[in-house]
C-alpha cells in the first residue's frame, strides 16, 4: 500500500475517532442493551419480533446472546433496529489516535534500534547521543511505515 494512501486513510479515521467519546466503553447493562431498553420501555417481546419476523422466544435468544456477547454485529444491528435504535461501534486505539499509535510503536522501536548500537559503541569508547539519535529514527519510522515496524524480535 502506498504511503500517501496510508496517510489519508491515517488521517481520515484520526478524523472520525475525534467524534468517539473519551469514555471508551459503557459497561452495558447485566441482561444486556436489547432487553434492558426493551423492558425499560414496557415493550413486549412480541413487537421486535413482529418486526423481524421472529418469534417471541427468538428475540430473547438475541437477548441472551448479546448479554453472553456471542452475537453478531449483523443481528445486534437488526434487533437494534426493531427497537428504533442504533449500534454504535468503533475500533478506538487505546493511544488516542492513530497518530499518536504510530508515533508510540515507532519511538520504541527507535529505542530499541539505537540502544543495541549504542552498546556496543560504548564498548568501543566512542560517544554517542542516544536520545536525539532515537528520536531522529522514530521520525523517519513516522514519516515512512513499514509493516517490519509492527514485528517483535
Amino acid at each position: 500500500m502506498r504511503s500517501e494512501f496510508r496517510r489519508l486513510l491515517q488521517a481520515n479515521i484520526d478524523e472520525k475517532l475525534k467524534n468517539v467519546p473519551k469514555q471508551r466503553s459503557i459497561d452495558p447493562p447485566s441482561g444486556g442493551w436489547l432487553k434492558a431498553i426493551r423492558v425499560a420501555l414496557a415493550v413486549p417481546a412480541r413487537y421486535p419480533a413482529s418486526k423481524l419476523g421472529l418469534t417471541t422466544q427468538a428475540v430473547e435468544q438475541l437477548e441472551r446472546g448479546e448479554a453472553a456477547g456471542a452475537i453478531t454485529l449483523k443481528n445486534l444491528r437488526r434487533a437494534a433496529d426493531a427497537l428504533d435504535c442504533d449500534v454504535v461501534y468503533a475500533v478506538v486505539p487505546r493511544a488516542g489516535s492513530l497518530s499518536a499509535m504510530l508515533s508510540k510503536q515507532a519511538d520504541k522501536r527507535a529505542r530499541t534500534t539505537i540502544s543495541a548500537v549504542a552498546h556496543s559503541m560504548r564498548l568501543e569508547n566512542q560517544g554517542t547521543d542516544s536520545e536525539e539519535q532515537a528520536a531522529e529514527l522514530a521520525r523517519k519510522f513516522v514519516a515512512d511505515p513499514k509493516p517490519s515496524l509492527w514485528v517483535t524480535e
